[in-house]
């Protein structure tokens, strides 16, 4: 994916339902650019992005976006209970299913035990200051858990950055659940310095300057390369 590239991605209606790939590269080589770029966030200047060979100009931001999941590097938490901030990804949600996102997420251990003094009505706080970094996180993981059966794609950018090791590797773990349920399983596009994360992905798309430099599993890229740098 160049600056006059075309960045193509194909929704799990194609054959791609439930395949995870990886964004790696060094810091200013456009990982984080093209996981803004998908959703709209803004437009390419030159080159495009299809989604299922459409042009995403060429679709209403509504349509767009409601077919993605996105957990971003800053998290938007409002000043409401725990409950409304994890609804609003969708409303309709039942009881069970924010119970299990939240279960999936990990804020059941975080923050439901009790220690914290927090429960699901419970008020955040204006931007969530009631919440550790990785506890927001843990709430944008678990609002994309929330759309995930409804959406074709889940872009993860740098979803554990603020996590420690053990809480990564729950998030990991409720990744291949969600990939493992039956049912319409979205893909899944991370944008990471994991090394983790690389290894459990289907494809690893190592990007320089803008641009794919090598692409495959983690195991033919250590073949192909002898190592993988995910800086």
């Amino acid at each position: 994916m160049g600056a006059t590239g075309t960045l193509e991605i194909e929704s799990p209606a194609a054959p791609f339902e439930g395949e995870f790939f990886v964004i790696v590269g060094p810091s200013g080589s456009g990982k984080s650019s093209l996981g803004r770029l998908v959703p709209r966030l803004f437009d390419a200047c030159e080159g495009s992005v299809l989604f299922n060979g459409v042009d995403v100009r060429h679709v209403t931001l509504g349509d767009l976006r409601e077919r993605l999941a996105v957990v971003p590097q800053d998290v938007v938490v409002f000043n409401a209970s725990l409950r409304q901030n994890l609804s609003m990804a969708r409303p309709k949600a039942t009881t069970e299913e924010m119970t299990e996102a939240i279960r999936a997420s990990g804020l059941e251990k975080a923050l439901l035990s009790g220690s914290s003094g927090l429960t699901m009505q419970s008020v955040v706080g204006e931007r969530g200051l009631r919440l550790s970094g990785g506890e927001r996180q843990r709430l944008s993981f678990a609002r994309a858990l929330l759309r995930a059966p409804d959406t074709e794609l889940l872009i993860l950018d740098e979803a554990t950055s603020a996590l420690d090791a053990e809480t990564g590797q729950f998030l990991l773990q409720s990744l291949q659940e969600l990939r493992q349920g039956g049912g319409r399983t979205p893909a899944i596009l991370a944008i990471t310095h994991q090394l983790q994360m690389a290894k459990e992905a289907d494809q690893v798309l190592v990007l320089q300057e803008g641009k794919v430099k090598e692409r495959g599993s983690h195991e033919e890229l250590l073949q192909r390369l002898g190592s993988i740098a995910v800086f």
